[in-house]
């Protein structure tokens, strides 16, 4: 019997202590495990962009030229620094990190290596494809003091460009036929037009019927009195 009394309590002092623990947990082992997840996640990142192509076009107006250095034989380093003179692409063979500054060795089509600096934010934001300062993208406004790497090519990104421009002429020339509100229309009517449904609804009802606001944002309003627009506020 004493032997099972402390049996019993052996167990007991051991489920507690184990409870007792479960309760602290290590900050720097919490910090050092997030710091791996994001670090792997950023491999990954990484790795999926080996091989990946891009593209440049000389602009020699441009304030901001991408200034590429030279690899050696063995792929290491160079002492020249060089511009393109005229559009071609680039694959990315490997990222290097050099003093305090990150790298992507890049190699062009006739087997020229060079090393073109990385950009840091990708780093923190890891945006797609965000490894490149001046990284442009279908839709982006184009200045013409800057030098932009593409992720297509010029008449992928031209034909591309011009799909965008014409899905969004046919969605507005879509959204105008859908027609405005007018006063008289019923919810369901406003619901098809071009307004579409609302961001909220405040709705009281009294004596006089039911009154309903439609809020849609940058102070625009529809006001219905028992179920028809009764007036519109924009």
């Amino acid at each position: 019997m004493y032997r099972k009394l402390l049996l019993l309590c052996l167990t007991s002092s051991y489920f507690f202590c184990s409870y007792a623990h479960a309760q602290y947990s290590s900050v720097s082992q919490d910090r050092g495990s997030l710091e791996k997840t994001r670090q792997l996640a950023l491999e990954a990142d990484l790795e999926k962009l080996m091989g990946r192509r891009f593209w440049i076009t000389p602009n020699p107006a441009a304030t901001r030229r991408k200034e590429f250095i030279s690899a050696e034989d063995d792929g290491t380093f160079g002492s020249e620094k060089f511009v393109v003179t005229e559009a071609t692409s680039f694959t990315i063979s490997a990222f290097v990190h050099k003093g305090y500054q990150d790298y992507v060795k890049i190699t062009f089509p006739d087997g020229k290596m060079a090393y073109l600096e990385e950009n840091i934010l990708f780093r923190s934001n890891r945006r797609e494809y965000g490894i490149f300062k001046d990284l442009y993208r279908p839709g982006d406004t184009k200045f013409d003091f800057i030098e932009y790497i593409l992720p297509a090519s010029p008449e992928e990104l031209r034909i591309a460009e011009k799909k965008a421009k014409a899905k969004a002429a046919s969605a507005a020339a879509a959204w105008k036929a859908r027609g405005g509100v007018r006063i008289g229309m019923t919810a369901k009517q406003v619901r098809a037009s071009n307004w579409g449904g609302p961001e909220s609804i405040n709705r009281s009802t009294g004596s006089y019927g039911t009154h309903e606001q439609w809020v849609y944002g940058g102070g625009n309003y529809i006001y219905f009195e028992n179920g028809i627009v009764s007036s519109i506020q924009n």
